[in-house]
């Protein structure tokens, strides 16, 4: 059986934050929790829109690296956002907003409704090296609950 697919959606310039991410994501998609998706994946001469398209709709998360950046990527609020706001409203697919940089999110009003990560929406880029990484693993963990029941449905119960 395939896991469950969280697609990482970003801006380019939050590479970085996209990448420590991934990291802590990582250790999850090792233990075959789940299968992590970002552009970086689409390989050349790929129609790059089919694939964001497909990836799109098979995601059972969708996490939002919140900044300035990303608010103001027409592409990203689009084709993205637009798409997985009609999955949350239609199908109820977990949208996880996290904020990687200070930036007036508050002024968006599908993402001022929204829950935000860390808690209490302190960007990740305030934090310490260690708070930051403890931030990061704790998202990861809250990912992994999000995704379990899908697992268990998926995966036979112990006899």
């Amino acid at each position: 059986m395939t896991p469950p697919t969280v697609f990482i959606s970003y801006s380019h310039r939050d590479e970085v934050w996209k990448d420590r991410l991934l990291t802590q994501l990582g250790v999850l998609q090792q233990q075959s929790l789940l299968e992590l998706w970002h552009d970086r994946r689409i390989g050349a001469g790929a129609d790059w829109y089919q694939e964001i398209s497909q990836a799109m709709e098979a995601a059972h998360v969708a996490v939002l690296l919140i900044s300035a950046h990303f608010l103001t990527s027409s592409f990203i609020l689009h084709e993205e956002v637009s798409h997985f706001l009609t999955r949350r409203q239609q199908e109820g697919l977990h949208i996880v907003p996290i904020l990687v940089t200070p930036c007036p999110w508050r002024q968006v009003p599908w993402l001022a409704r929204m829950q935000f990560r860390p808690l209490d929406a302190r960007p990740l880029s305030a934090g310490t090296e260690y708070q930051i990484e403890t931030e990061l693993a704790a998202i990861a963990e809250e990912i992994a609950a999000l995704i379990q029941p899908v697992t268990s449905e998926t995966t036979p119960a112990n006899v």
